[in-house]
């Protein structure tokens, strides 16, 4: 007759390298959310903090607009907006990233205020509430990666448990 065994009680023991790996598994939401935190605040903060600290404001005209959409089975939207602006003698044309409270409201060739580098005229916005809705994505994202951590160690905490129970029943 043939011996039965049990896979889970019958398996060798988990060497360093196995546990090292789920350690680092269940950590990885965690490292995520911390690194994604501050490169996110850190290039928002560069940005807007930039044009807050050391921005020159002028009048822009809003020469175009129009709605980007990404993704295909739940597309999501974000906003654009054409302006044109002088910088000195010259007359700049570019794209800036708008929320779509403000795109609505506004329509070419209406003339708006942006604020911009004077050394980098690249760097500009025209909308105030910009920052805070890259901030709360930004959250969104953090908040999203650390529940998944926390219900990846709860998992684990389970995992353990039974293996525990099953160890002490010799099941």
């Amino acid at each position: 007759m043939a011996e039965v065994t049990h896979p889970k009680r019958d398996a060798p023991p988990a060497g360093p390298w196995r546990r090292l790996a789920e350690a680092a598994v269940l950590l990885a939401p965690f490292a995520a959310a911390l690194l994604y935190g501050f490169w996110s605040f850190s290039t928002t903060d560069r940005h807007y903090g930039a044009l807050e600290r050391f921005g020159v404001e002028t009048m822009a005209t809003i020469l175009d607009k129009r709605m980007v959409r990404h993704g295909t089975d739940r597309p999501r939207y974000h906003y654009e907006m054409t302006v044109g602006f002088t910088v000195g003698e010259t007359m700049r044309r570019g794209f800036v990233q708008v929320s779509s409270s403000f795109y609505e409201r506004h329509d070419p060739p209406q003339r708006v205020p942006i604020r911009y580098l004077p050394t980098d005229p690249q760097v500009r916005s025209i909308d105030p509430a910009m920052r805070g809705q890259s901030m709360r994505s930004a959250f969104t994202i953090v908040a999203l990666l650390l529940f998944i951590g926390f219900a990846n160690l709860g998992m684990a905490r389970r995992t353990i448990r039974s293996r525990t129970s099953e160890k002490r029943t010799g099941r």
